[in-house]
């Protein structure tokens, strides 16, 4: 892929995802994955994961748009309470949401880069697809048990495993270009797996990972550097985030710093 095509593909990504699903040109359905609850890999609730897709066609019929979804993060109930931050969320209040049970999820709009018109998006003719994000780990998360106080489960990269193996029976094996991409809490989950996803095709293939407002610069005001350094290092330890974090990169910082520059 040439670096000019590579360029134009990161430009236009790089267009905040807002949408509007009473003017998308196309409401997709979700798609759950039922098998998926019996290696582990569900949602806060206990609920499959699910994603949504709309299938690729004519020149682009080979090539794959993968988004892991957004939505910040959330703690367990003690950090929670103990923080009374406006901008932190309970596992268990999201676990009542869509952002925490599939079972809540409704039709995703498919808006900008996602569109299905050629004159609203480069992509408009690739296989799209939107990973819903309902773990509060950014895909991260890989803990064997349930939490013992709330019963919810932290199992974001499970899910991520399952939905790239489900994609790739699809057709996404016989990719030409791919990207993952994702956006804030998403964004971290595509730079955590971006290794693994390079490896799932042959190395004649196209890989990029985009990653979106996923990146944390050191702040000098000391209240909101803690309040991220808290936040980060307390969804890496409910998660178990670690063990997604490739060997290299913890051996030189905290897994719990991983997405600050």
């Amino acid at each position: 892929m040439e670096m000019s095509t590579i360029m134009l593909y990161c430009f236009l990504l790089c267009a905040a995802l807002i949408v509007d699903p009473s003017k998308a040109d196309k409401n997709v359905s979700k798609t759950l994955i039922p098998s998926a609850v019996a290696e582990g890999a569900v949602c806060l609730d206990g609920s499959p994961p699910a994603y949504h897709y709309d299938a690729g066609k004519g020149s682009g019929a080979r090539n794959w748009l993968v988004h892991l979804g957004g939505g910040g993060w959330c703690l367990n109930t003690t950090i929670y309470e103990n923080m009374k931050n406006a901008f932190a969320e309970s596992c268990s209040t999201r676990a009542t949401s869509k952002m925490g049970s599939s079972f809540l999820m409704t039709d995703f709009p498919f808006e900008g880069i996602f569109s299905d018109e050629k004159n609203k998006s480069y992509f408009y003719n690739w296989n799209r697809v939107v990973v819903e994000y309902c773990d509060g780990g950014s895909f991260s998360g890989d803990v064997d048990q349930p939490d013992p106080v709330t019963k919810l489960f932290y199992r974001g990269a499970r899910i991520y495993r399952v939905v790239m193996n489900e994609l790739m029976a699809k057709g996404m094996k016989d990719a030409e270009n791919v990207i993952l991409a994702g956006g804030s809490a998403g964004g971290i989950g595509a730079m955590i797996h971006c290794d693994h996803f390079r490896s799932l095709f042959h190395p004649t293939v196209n890989v990029k990972c985009y990653i979106d407002s996923s990146l944390f610069l050191k702040l000098k005001d000391p209240k909101r550097a803690m309040f991220f350094k808290t936040i980060f290092g307390t969804v890496v330890e409910l998660q178990q985030s670690a063990k997604a974090l490739p060997a290299e990169c913890i051996s030189e910082r905290s897994p719990s710093a991983v997405h600050i520059i």
